[in-house]
C-alpha cells in the first residue's frame, strides 16, 4: 500500500477508506485517471476535502493508492473467477471452454472499463498489458487442458485468436453498452454462452483437405 496513504485506525475510518477506493473505482471506470478528482470522490462518497486530506496529503497520493488496490482488486478477481474452474474435472471441451468464458466474463464484467480506460492511457499501456497478459495466461492454461479435442491445426493459435476475441467483445459491451445494437443486447448469461458456442467451433475448425493443384 501507498507509504503516502494515512493508515486508518479505526472501524468507521475504514469503511470510509474502502468507499473511496470504490468511489475511484467508479471514476477510473467512467473516465480514466482525468476522472479521479478531490472533489468527484467528495461528492461520491460524501467526505469534506479536509476529511479527505486527513487520509490522502495530495492527489497523487490517491492516484497511488487507488492504482495500487485497482491491481491488487483485479488479480484477487482472477484468482477467484478461476479457481471455480477445474479442468481435470472433466476432459470435455465444450464444458471447459464454457467455464474458461465465464471466468473471463466475471473479471471483465467488473473490471472492463478500468482496463479499457488504460489501455488508452500511453502511460498505462504497459500495466494493462501486463494484466491482460495475467488473464489470458489463466484461460490459455485451462482451455489447453483438453488439447487432445482441439482439432484446429494451430492449438496454441486457436486459444490466443479466441481469447482475444471474448475479452474484446465482453470489454467493448460493457465499456460502451448503448453502442451495442438493441437486436445484439443480451442478458450477460446470454452473452457468456454464445461467446462460448463460438470459442468451441473455432476450436474444433477442421481445415478444408486440399486438392492437388
Amino acid at each position: 500500500m501507498s507509504e503516502a496513504l494515512r493508515q486508518p485506525q479505526q472501524e468507521r475510518s475504514h469503511a470510509t477508506l474502502a468507499r473511496i477506493e470504490q468511489a475511484a473505482f467508479a471514476l477510473l471506470a467512467s473516465g480514466g485517471w482525468d476522472a479521479v478528482t478531490v472533489n468527484g470522490i467528495g461528492r461520491l462518497v460524501g467526505v469534506s476535502r479536509g476529511a479527505f486530506y486527513s487520509r490522502f496529503p495530495s492527489r497523487e497520493a490517491l492516484l497511488d493508492f487507488v492504482r495500487e488496490r485497482y491491481h491488487e482488486a483485479l488479480n484477487e478477481a482472477e484468482q477467484s473467477a478461476f479457481a471455480l474452474v477445474d479442468p481435470q474435472a472433466t476432459r470435455d471441451l465444450a464444458v471447459v471452454v464454457t467455464d474458461a468464458v465465464t471466468a473471463v466474463a466475471v473479471v471483465v464484467e467488473r473490471f472492463g472499463p478500468i482496463m479499457m480506460h488504460l489501455r488508452d492511457n500511453p502511460a498505462e499501456r504497459r500495466s494493462s498489458g501486463l494484466a491482460r497478459s495475467i488473464l489470458f495466461e489463466r484461460y490459455r492454461r485451462v482451455v489447453l487442458a483438453a488439447a487432445d479435442q482441439i482439432t484446429h491445426p494451430d492449438s496454441e493459435l486457436a486459444v490466443a485468436v479466441t481469447f482475444r476475441v471474448v475479452f474484446e467483445t465482453l470489454a467493448f459491451s460493457v465499456h460502451d453498452p448503448l453502442s451495442v445494437p438493441l437486436p445484439l443486447r443480451h442478458t450477460p448469461d446470454q452473452h457468456r454462452a454464445e461467446l462460448a458456442s463460438m470459442v468451441l467451433a473455432y476450436l474444433t475448425t477442421t481445415p478444408p483437405t486440399r486438392g492437388t493443384p
